[in-house]
């Protein structure tokens, strides 16, 4: 009970307080400050993980568990869920880095602070997390009616 109803607010209040973000972050004056692109990022990575990690669970309440029951669903599921998280975190240090990096004195730190950089480093780390994490995707497999990774040692 506490699972649909609580996750299903959470939910729901959670994907409207990151559709407010994304409109506030999409304003043309927005879209200027290096910040505001990794802020904008990581709301976009925060929006498909809530919806890829937790619908599925409410979902699977009233009806089978369609990422138990196929392994590439399975697969998929944890790869999507995984690789956006990493890029949600990447995203928040580097919005960290970026007013580190304007609030300092030295040229060369502040040099950091620029909306091409930042353009650059997202797409860096979206091909990067997208990569790195298709190991783990894969080694995932469903045993006993749940899917998680298992180890024969």
């Amino acid at each position: 009970m506490l699972t649909r109803y609580g996750m299903s607010t959470y939910v729901a209040f959670r994907n409207l307080g990151n559709l407010l973000t994304l409109a506030v972050f999409s304003q043309s004056e927005q879209l200027k400050s290096p910040c505001s692109l990794y802020l904008l990022s990581m709301t976009i990575c925060n929006l498909i993980c809530l919806n890829v990690g937790i619908i599925p669970i409410i979902y699977s309440l009233d009806h089978i568990d369609i990422s138990s029951q196929f392994v590439i669903v399975c697969q998929i599921q944890f790869y999507i869920r995984h690789s956006f998280f990493q890029m949600m975190r990447t995203y928040k240090v580097l919005a960290c880095i970026d007013r580190y990096g304007i609030c300092s004195v030295n040229v060369n730190i502040r040099s950091f602070s620029k909306r091409k950089i930042a353009i650059y480093l997202i797409i860096i780390f979206v091909l990067f997390w997208l990569t790195t994490v298709i190991f783990f995707g894969w080694s995932r497999t469903i045993e006993n009616g749940s899917c998680n990774i298992y180890n024969d040692l």
